[in-house]
């Protein structure tokens, strides 16, 4: 069996990779590796993006896991890990972490894919990281086109593409 097809992307997945993530920031009210049991909503002063609601979590999780492993059955990495990064982020399943846990999943998804380590350093985790406002123009443009009804990730595509090459060097 392919490492590629042996390899899942679950919703038990993604809660290990959040876990993992966010395992030296204890907070009882945001326990890692568990989904978020309220509303939330991204921005202080001005609300900048309000995830849907909790209890759609579970749900949209499923779907998303679903179609990354479609996307990864049909041979498309690239779009499999740029959705991953984006529709984790888009669901933010987690009080706290969704970036971090998206980073984390997306790059996992590459170096699955590309059947491989990715060499190199910085790695594209943290590249995107420490220079995220290409990354928040991704994140945005597929937002856009999913309130138009579609799925358009291929401005994340091309992020990671160009990130991908620099830390290839």
């Amino acid at each position: 069996m392919e490492l590629a097809q042996a390899f899942v992307v679950s919703p038990e997945l993604v809660c290990n990779f959040h876990a993992v993530a966010t395992a030296g920031e204890p907070n009882p009210a945001l326990p890692p590796g568990t989904l978020r049991t309220v509303d939330v909503q991204i921005g202080r002063a001005v609300v900048l993006y309000e995830p849907p609601r909790w209890q759609d979590v579970p749900a949209l999780l499923a779907d998303a896991c679903g179609y990354i492993n479609v996307s990864l059955t049909t041979g498309s990495t690239l779009h499999a890990a740029a959705y991953a990064l984006w529709r984790i982020n888009w669901i933010h399943p987690f009080g706290d972490g969704n970036g971090k846990t998206s980073r984390a999943v997306m790059y996992a998804i590459l170096c699955v894919g590309f059947k491989r380590m990715l060499p190199g350093e910085p790695a594209l985790p943290d590249l995107i990281a420490r220079n995220p406002y290409a990354y928040w123009d991704a994140l945005k443009a597929a937002d856009t086109a999913w309130k138009r009804g579609l799925i358009d990730v291929s401005e994340m595509e091309t992020l990671l593409s160009d990130l991908i090459d620099r830390q290839l060097g």
